[in-house]
């Protein structure tokens, strides 16, 4: 294989796994269409409505998630959890958190500015889905993939996540 076309070496461990990362943005992107129909219902939403509501859901997942990964460790593996066990359980709440700092900040910086606190849910989806875009390119190219084949998998990886954000808008509203 080719430089360009080959895969990409095996990193690390890191605090970006882009499983939790992707799952976490597109719960994000789901509790700022729950945000913005709310602010029409309700005719705005304060800064604590959207910091609960948008870090609330990814801290819940993401403690059912580390919950579930507990018992599947003790369960399939047959073992205590270890002090290893723990911190990565705890990195993955970390990580779906951290998807929420970017709406946060701009929620908070667009209140203290007198402005309404719902223009960060629509900047956020927006970031929300060209990050879905360049994490499908970023999978073409460590799985491997040409430039075509990386474009394709953006645009595909995009277009799934504009599909699940549009399936919820059609079961919720």
């Amino acid at each position: 294989m080719s430089a360009d076309h080959g895969p990409a070496p095996m990193q690390k461990r890191s605090f970006i796994d882009p499983h939790n990362i992707v799952y976490a943005t597109i719960i994000l992107l789901i509790s700022l269409d729950v945000l913005q129909y709310r602010d029409d219902e309700q005719g705005g939403v304060t800064l604590p409505e959207f910091l609960f509501l948008t870090i609330g859901p990814l801290v819940m997942v993401a403690v059912a998630h580390s919950f579930a990964g507990a018992i599947e460790i003790q369960v399939r593996q047959r073992r205590r959890l270890t002090g290893a066990d723990f911190r990565h359980l705890g990195v993955t709440v970390l990580q779906y958190a951290s998807v929420a700092v970017i709406p946060s900040l701009l929620a908070i910086g667009f209140t203290a500015a007198g402005q309404k606190t719902i223009i960060a849910a629509s900047i956020t989806e927006i970031l929300g889905l060209i990050s879905l875009l360049l994490w499908g390119y970023y999978a073409g190219w460590a799985s491997g993939r040409g430039q075509f084949g990386r474009i394709g998998n953006a645009l595909l990886y995009g277009f799934v996540g504009l599909v699940i954000i549009l399936l919820e808008l059609t079961v919720s509203h």
